[in-house]
């Protein structure tokens, strides 16, 4: 799809919404008599922009920045304020960018041209010139335009972001937004914190996510993790995996280990491919890093999942083994770990495997070809006798068994 495409889907709207309220203080006179408003507070040169703004807000609800569907009446009544705006005010922009609006094409390009030039605060004359660019095939101008308007329009910053956003529905647009951030403008944080609040768009902004990694450009953490947890809400894991691996995630020690931070060793920082700790009002865990450990504490018989993180298994044959300690074996034999198909709703526990039972390991055999990702979960089963324990893990382990590939 063409810049010009992707940029016009909603500069439309996005101008006819800032000139309604630009056109606020006009409306409250009567549109044949506008020597009201100059008899008004603000009887200047502004007071006929006013009209003319009115007016062109009118006529974008019903065509586009380039082509203004009016009336030739309202064409001249546009000209007539822009001219007299103009003629008060010299320096005033958008008068000069009404009146372009009103002429021909080669005429309307020099005009705005002047009017950015009076000013770089106008959104009007940098959503025109952007898509204007465009139509000229001037990628790089037209996105020069784009970012102008991202870093001066308070106003029209929330739309243009929006619009932004949505067009990384469309591949095209990736590497477009890919040079808008290369020079890390002002706005990106922003960006950032709203490009993982729309799915459709989710695999692009992926794609963008590890385009500006590959290219040293960094992204505040919160929204890396932000995005990560959107992505594998939305069981993109594999986008996921791939953004994880980039920004330095801790990998498996050992070849064929498929758990990350086995020993426990490192705080967990990028969810779900670090360790997830839960809690509730009888279940605490807190992972240890300075001594290795996992530790479980429970209250009045506390039970559920303690922790999780997603695993990448290819099928063959793997052996679970895990190291822990309780007050008592009964206690360690609540502790259990299973395994969850993560790419289905719902999925069967494929395997459960008892912590301290079979000192030697236990054997798994994963078979689906279809399943690549899966959950890897810590739960404790409710308690009898309603005591406070502790369980403290030191390692687990899903190792591939070489052996049988």
């Amino acid at each position: 799809m063409s810049l010009l495409r992707l940029l016009g889907i909603a500069t439309t709207s996005i101008a006819a919404a800032i000139l309604s309220g630009a056109a606020a203080v006009g409306v409250v006179f009567a549109e044949p008599a506008p020597q009201l408003a100059v008899k008004s507070p603000i009887s200047n040169g502004f007071a006929w922009s006013e009209f003319a703004a009115r007016l062109v807000a009118q006529s974008i609800k019903k065509g586009t920045l380039l082509q203004l569907e009016w009336p030739e009446q309202r064409a001249n009544r546009v000209r007539k304020y822009s001219l007299a705006a103009f003629r008060r005010e010299p320096l005033d922009a958008e008068a000069l960018a009404f009146l372009a609006l009103t002429g021909e094409a080669s005429q309307a390009r020099h005009l705005m041209h002047d009017a950015e030039m009076l000013s770089r605060r106008k959104l009007m004359v940098e959503l025109w010139l952007m898509i204007d660019y465009s139509k000229q095939h001037s990628n790089e101008a037209a996105l020069r335009a784009l970012d102008s308007a991202l870093r001066t329009s308070s106003s029209g910053r929330p739309f243009l972001m929006r619009t932004l956003v949505q067009s990384l529905a469309e591949p095209d647009f990736v590497r477009y937004a890919a040079q808008l951030l290369a020079d890390q403008p002002p706005w990106a944080d922003e960006f950032w914190h709203q490009a993982y609040t729309v799915p459709a768009t989710l695999p692009n902004v992926a794609k963008l996510r590890v385009t500006v990694a590959r290219r040293g450009l960094t992204v505040p953490e919160q929204y890396d993790r932000a995005l990560l947890s959107e992505l594998s809400r939305n069981r993109l894991f594999q986008q996921a995996e791939q953004i994880f691996e980039l920004l330095g995630g801790k990998l498996p020690h050992a070849q064929g280990q498929a758990i990350r931070n086995a020993d426990f060793g490192t705080a967990p920082r990028y969810l779900p491919f670090d360790w997830q700790l839960f809690f509730n009002d009888s279940l605490t865990v807190d992972l240890v890093p300075s001594t290795g450990q996992l530790v479980i504490r429970t209250y009045e018989s506390g039970s559920g999942k303690a922790a999780r993180q997603l695993i990448e298994l290819s099928p063959g044959k793997y052996v679970f083994s895990a190291a822990a300690s309780a007050q008592s074996p009964k206690l360690l034999g609540a502790l259990s770990a299973t395994l969850t198909c993560a790419q289905v709703d719902n999925g069967q526990t494929l395997a459960r495997f008892r912590i301290g039972q079979d000192k030697n390991g236990q054997a798994l055999d994963i078979v689906d070809p279809d399943c690549r990702f899966y959950w890897f979960d810590l739960e404790i089963a409710p308690q009898a006798d309603r005591q406070s324990h502790n369980i403290i893990v030191d390692s687990v382990s899903l190792m591939r068994n070489a052996d049988h590939g």
